[in-house]
């Protein structure tokens, strides 16, 4: 399959070839059930029908015994292991399995712990997720994928063609839902963010219409989804904050020089600071838009001085109420960010 058939508005993820350790892919997993005491008289059939109900397939139900512990038993072989698991049903009308316990509204997510055991191994021996539920394997080859200059200019090109060029380039599989296709395609990208890392770019031209960029997949083979953006979500971020001061990163910012800032509209200040330190502005425009920020029509005015662009910058913006941030691209490249003053 070419690049350019990795990207494709449909509903589903595309995924690559899963690279997970085929030792534990598919791996038999079989549910044993020791009812405490306390549990109604029905509630054995009560939860067959629930298991049933969810899909569970391989259990079995039984009276308790001394001794009954939640646990999980390799069986085998290292080639071809199964997994025997012990789970407890409480008066409480619960099952307690290592780790986890489930109400009896929650079989789906049963099924769904069982699938996770029979696929990735036991809870205490699969790999630890660093972040956006990746193993840090799987996180380190996306962000070098992410990493790389977009390396296109997309100033003048629609939203969708900018994913669409983008997707050329990634080796990680990227989808998007298929309604999303026409309002990306009549918007238009007002700024070259050839620069700019693959994932950075590619955050910051879903930002303005709402969307984001969120990594996903199975262990060993990572994916990419563009998803309508919701609280709370982990998303691919516009750059990441420096670790380093800033002065670290881009010393030019601190510089003394003489500065003179009369008469011209907020957005020419940026541009043309851009310019002068060859580094890429770039303006929230979601944010702009929630607050009814115009800062192409803001005029800004300073007193002719002897400064710094950080502290100029921080005058010019505050006029037009908004602020500026220094921030790192995947590439670990340096960018203004300029938001508003008032949070969303």
């Amino acid at each position: 399959m070419n690049a350019t058939t990795r990207y494709l508005f449909s509903l589903a993820l595309l995924s690559g070839v899963c690279l997970s350790d085929p030792v534990l892919a598919g791996s038999r997993v079989e549910l044993e059930l020791a009812v405490e005491e306390g549990v109604p008289i029905t509630g054995r059939q009560e939860w067959l029908q629930r298991l049933a109900g969810a899909g569970i397939e391989g259990f079995r139900i039984r009276s308790s015994r001394p001794g009954d512990q939640p646990k999980i038993d390799r069986r085998g072989t290292a080639e071809a292991p199964s997994f025997a698991v012990t789970g407890i049903i409480t008066a409480n009308d619960e099952v307690v399995v290592p780790g986890a316990r489930f109400r009896a509204s929650q079989m789906g997510e049963l099924a769904a712990w069982l699938r996770d055991l029979s696929e990735l191994g036991p809870p205490d021996e699969r790999p630890t997720k660093v972040a956006f539920g990746l193993v840090a394997e799987d996180f380190e080859r996306l962000q070098a994928d992410l990493a790389p200059p977009l390396g296109f200019n997309t100033q003048g090109l629609s939203r969708a063609e900018v994913i669409r060029q983008a997707a050329k380039v990634l080796s990680t599989p990227l989808s998007a839902d298929s309604r999303l296709a026409e309002p990306l395609s009549k918007d238009i990208v007002a700024e070259d963010l050839s620069a700019l890392s693959r994932g950075t770019a590619l955050a910051y031209v879903l930002r303005s219409p709402g969307l984001c960029l969120v990594p996903g997949g199975k262990s060993g083979s990572p994916s990419l989804s563009i998803v309508e953006a919701k609280p709370d979500m982990e998303i691919w971020p516009i750059g990441w904050a420096p670790e380093k001061p800033e002065r670290d990163i881009k010393p030019e910012l601190f510089e003394l020089r003489d500065v003179n800032v009369s008469g011209v509209p907020v957005t020419t200040v940026l541009e043309a600071v851009g310019k002068r330190l060859e580094m890429p502005v770039l303006l929230d425009h979601n944010a702009t838009a929630r607050h009814g920020l115009e800062p192409a029509k803001v005029i800004a005015n300073l007193q002719p001085s002897r400064s710094s662009y950080s502290i100029m910058l921080r005058k010019v913006l505050f006029q037009a109420r908004l602020k500026g941030e220094l921030r790192l691209d995947d590439g670990d490249r340096p960018f203004l960010w300029v938001t508003s003053l008032k949070p969303l």
